[in-house]
């Protein structure tokens, strides 16, 4: 019997001392056999082997694939982080942007001075006592200004050959050196107005039509001069002065409007004037002391009084408004304004004369005590010209002054629409306006004379 003892590799080692001749063939057919497994064997571990290695590389090849994955996603995420601190530098430059817009908001809300309060009197009707007017005076329609109503404009044409002053308030305005004021009005017109606060007191200033003039930090003060274009509709603008530390003192002037010479087609029409510390315009209102006035006013004295003639019918109150013309005026026509209408307007009349001569217009007569103070109004005044004369009348009884018998004449009062005086004697009394009229053909158009809502009020008041 032949048995392999062992291996080397593939060769197998024979106990070659127990084969036998005679087995010599099984014996190799054997050692073949177990070649054969041995190999068998082997070529099983290779494959197992060979099955270990393509798992291995398939895991290989799935971790490349990972670990690649993963690199896709740390670079998408690089990218993500970049793009996000691309937006946040973004956001951090707007954030910086917002901050100094911020700070240049705060420094513009810093530099604003905010006022309010009207230091000029009598704007609204213009009144003669505080203000200086040139040109036609008359009243704002009711609606045609949006923040201005019931009040009153003043309008004047250029001339030919010099300027004309049309409305300023002279002595009114005691400034504070280096502060701002503001000046407020509405205007309309054909050219340009000039406005003026003087003198010797403006550093600097600027106005809503961009002119600009002056510096802040200049030392001479001028008479700051701004000019305003005119257009056909009522537009509101402002001027802004800055005083001067080095300002003269004493009282200063406001002059609204100056009407440069020109052509005589050029006009400027003015109204809702404001004069308020700090440099924003508010919105339009009168001094706080022309308010108070309004709030003392009694009644009209002269109210619910009327004239006899024109449209006035038998109902006409006993107690009422006179004319009386001289011999000379023999034709004329004496209308108390709207009075037949819807619209009561006291003390309002239109006298059309159709000859020369001298008329008398008598108010209404009352009494009055001993050293009582009383303030006339009139809306508008064209009762004639330099001849044109209003007189206190006293009278003896109340039956006198019905009649006009025996009148004394006790003060000629100013010639403006706004005035006041004092009664210093108790008595009846009536107020006499007086004209010399003249006769114009009516080829030429009529010519009147008119006084339009006179009214008659206890105190010093601003109207």
């Amino acid at each position: 019997m032949v048995r392999v003892t062992s291996t080397s590799g593939s060769v197998a080692i024979v106990d070659k001392s127990l084969v036998p001749v005679q087995f010599a063939a099984g014996a190799t057919l054997q050692i073949a056999n177990e070649i054969n497994a041995v190999v068998q064997g082997h070529t099983t571990q290779l494959s197992n082997l060979d099955g270990r290695v393509t798992t291995n590389t398939n895991n290989i090849t799935s971790v490349t694939q990972t670990a690649n994955g993963l690199s896709s996603t740390v670079q998408s995420h690089t990218t993500s982080i970049n793009t996000l601190n691309g937006t946040i530098s973004g956001h951090t430059t707007a954030i910086s942007n917002l901050q100094q817009t911020a700070n240049g908001i705060t420094s513009m809300v810093e530099s604003i001075s905010v006022g309010g309060r009207n230091i000029l009197r009598g704007t609204r009707k213009l009144n003669l006592t505080y203000c200086t007017t040139s040109g036609i005076r008359s009243t704002v329609p009711a609606n045609e200004i949006n923040g201005f109503d019931g009040g009153f404009s003043i309008k004047h044409f250029a001339e030919a050959n010099n300027y004309v002053d049309c409305l300023s308030w002279d002595n009114s305005i005691t400034p504070e050196p280096d502060t701002y004021y503001t000046l407020s009005f509405w205007c309309k017109g054909i050219g340009q107005m000039t406005s003026y606060f003087y003198p010797s007191v403006v550093v600097y200033g600027y106005n809503s039509d961009g002119d600009e003039i002056g510096s802040p930090t200049n030392t001479s003060c001028g008479d700051g001069a701004m000019n305003t274009t005119l257009t056909n509709e009522w537009r509101k603008v402002w001027i802004v002065w800055k005083t001067g530390t080095n300002m003269t003192s004493g009282l200063k002037n406001v002059l609204v409007c100056r009407v440069p010479q020109g052509a005589t087609t050029n006009y400027a029409q003015v109204c809702g004037v404001k004069f308020e510390k700090g440099n924003l315009a508010t919105d339009y209102t009168e001094a706080p002391e022309d308010l108070e006035d309004k709030q003392k006013v009694d009644a009209n004295i002269f109210k619910g009084a009327s004239y006899d003639g024109g449209y006035i019918s038998a109902t006409t109150p006993e107690n009422k408004w006179e004319f009386v013309p001289d011999d000379d005026m023999t034709n004329y026509s004496l209308y108390e304004l709207n009075r037949y209408g819807t619209l009561f307007m006291d003390g309002s009349f239109s006298l059309t004369p159709y000859c020369d001569g001298t008329a008398y217009l008598y108010s209404p007569y009352f009494y009055s005590n001993s050293n009582v103070q009383y303030t006339m109004n009139i809306d508008s005044y064209d009762w004639g010209d330099n001849d044109a004369k209003i007189h206190l009348m006293k009278f003896s009884s109340a039956a006198n002054a019905k009649t006009l018998t025996s009148p004394t004449v006790i003060e000629l009062l100013p010639y403006s629409t706004n005035r006041s005086f004092t009664i210093s004697a108790a008595g009846y009394y009536r107020i006499r306006f007086s004209t010399t009229v003249q006769y114009y053909d009516e080829e030429d158009g009529d010519y009147y004379y008119e006084l339009f809502r006179v009214r008659l009020y206890k105190g010093k008041l601003s109207l």
